[in-house]
């Protein structure tokens, strides 16, 4: 029987207060932005795409959301934009390489902070990453750089 070395992870009430306040905040974050999205989403199914006015507005706005600054939003707005795309087409396949990238990149990094072992001295220097870049996902590129990760 394999013997798992790896520490116990700490209770919430365990974890330092940087680090504690900086998962507190994401996860209310996400509570509050992906419900957000949901209008963006059904405005843009595949009934509502029949419309050439709707389809083009649904262009703009996956274009506009997959360039924002949250891992979430790029999301939605790629998942538009699949919608978009003519199933086994050469643009289906770019928007399926850019999810599959997107998603690497977001659960890549999310591991690399999972496994610190100073999680506070990591999360200050989070803080700092943070107040230099201007996108979530330059933080994980940067966190993936820093761990010697490929982005790709």
């Amino acid at each position: 029987a394999a013997i798992n070395n790896a520490p116990p992870q700490p209770t919430n009430n365990e974890i330092a207060p940087i680090t504690r306040t900086l998962n507190e905040v994401t996860v209310a974050l996400s509570r509050l932005m992906l419900p957000a999205f949901a209008p963006l989403h059904a405005a843009c199914d595949a009934a509502q795409l029949r419309h050439s006015i709707r389809r083009a507005t649904c262009e703009r706005l996956a274009q506009t959301l997959e360039a924002s600054d949250t891992y979430a939003a790029a999301g939605v707005g790629l998942g538009i934009g699949q919608r978009l795309t003519p199933e086994g087409s050469p643009a289906s396949a770019d928007i399926a390489a850019r999810i599959e990238e997107l998603n690497y990149q977001n659960q890549a990094a999310a591991a690399v902070m999972a496994a610190q072992v100073e999680r506070e001295k990591f999360s200050l220097e989070m803080l700092k990453l943070l107040e230099r870049s201007a996108r979530e996902q330059d933080v994980s590129r940067a966190i993936l750089r820093w761990a010697g990760e490929p982005l790709e």
